[in-house]
């Protein structure tokens, strides 16, 4: 990663083939660029083939619009390289329309599943046959 935020994490497990990340506060336009160079670092082992993006936005505050067309980009060279969900834990209205903006741009609507609880995505990443990692 090319430096530490306060703004996101990202865990790549390559047993389990997922991605983890948190992101959390305001993002500005050099964050959403630091994030997707870090993001695509932290994912280079896995795509060869498919797995999964699984994003707890729940500490997301907002970001400025200026990301929209950074993200949305990066979820698109996600998808070019083997992603097969984007799933999105979200409960603020306002990261909401964001997040659906940043989908739209992407092309990704079709592997986008968003839910309000973390029980709710695992339900689903399980129904898919990916197996969560283990509690730490």
């Amino acid at each position: 990663m090319s430096g530490w935020h306060l703004e996101y994490n990202s865990d790549a497990d390559p047993e389990t083939r997922i991605v983890y990340e948190k992101i959390f506060g305001v993002w500005k336009v050099e964050t959403a660029w630091a994030y997707k160079e870090d993001f695509e670092e932290e994912v280079a082992g896995l795509v060869d083939e498919p797995w999964i993006k699984f994003t707890d936005l729940s500490n997301w505050k907002i970001g400025y619009p200026e990301i929209i067309e950074i993200i949305g980009a990066h979820m698109k060279w996600a998808l070019e390289h083997n992603m097969q969900w984007m799933i999105h834990i979200i409960n603020n209205v306002t990261t909401y329309k964001q997040l659906l903006q940043m989908i739209e741009k992407s092309g990704a609507k079709s592997v986008s599943q968003i839910f309000r609880t973390r029980a709710e995505a695992e339900a689903f990443i399980k129904s898919q046959g990916y197996k969560l990692r283990e509690s730490r």
